[in-house]
């Protein structure tokens, strides 16, 4: 039985020798191939590495440009509720509008005026020269004027200082 004991031990051994001999062929490409692995490993990791950098940049530019629309809506609302603001006083106030006339002062004799649509001598001298009977310096300031009924569109009227 011993001897059947040391048998069996020396074909263990032999097989162990017999695989270790095998195999340290293979354990060189398997080497191999897990420094191959450990390098793609490394590549993946940078890769991951600069897509999470790029991310985070494109989330810091998106962040930026949301940032930059509201700033423009509460920039346009304040606009918008000014606009409402001068609507509201417009319909209040219904004198007429400032942007179809124009004065311009001359050097000490008083000013010009730019007659505009529906323009009426009294309302110039009210809106220019502080009271509406005033109209009658106006008329003696321009004698080609003859009554309210020749002003035209777009002519030039000399006005009295204030």
């Amino acid at each position: 039985m011993w001897k059947t004991t040391i048998l069996r031990g020396s074909i263990g051994l032999l097989i162990v020798l017999s695989l270790v001999l095998l195999c340290t062929p293979g354990c060189d490409s398997s080497q191999d191939e897990l420094r191959l692995s450990q390098t793609k490993n490394q590549e993946l990791t940078q890769f991951a590495a600069k897509l999470e950098q790029q991310l985070s940049t494109s989330q810091n530019t998106n962040n930026l440009y949301k940032q930059r629309v509201a700033e423009l809506e509460y920039q346009l609302k304040q606009r918008e509720s000014q606009l409402s603001q001068a609507m509201a006083q417009l319909q209040r106030n219904p004198s007429r509008d400032s942007t179809t006339t124009t004065t311009t002062r001359a050097a000490g004799a008083g000013s010009t005026y730019k007659v505009a649509e529906g323009d009426s001598l009294w309302d110039i001298a009210e809106a220019n020269l502080g009271n509406g009977i005033r109209y009658k310096e106006i008329l003696a300031l321009n004698p080609s004027i003859t009554s309210e009924d020749t002003l035209r569109v777009g002519a030039r009227l000399n006005l009295p200082s204030r």
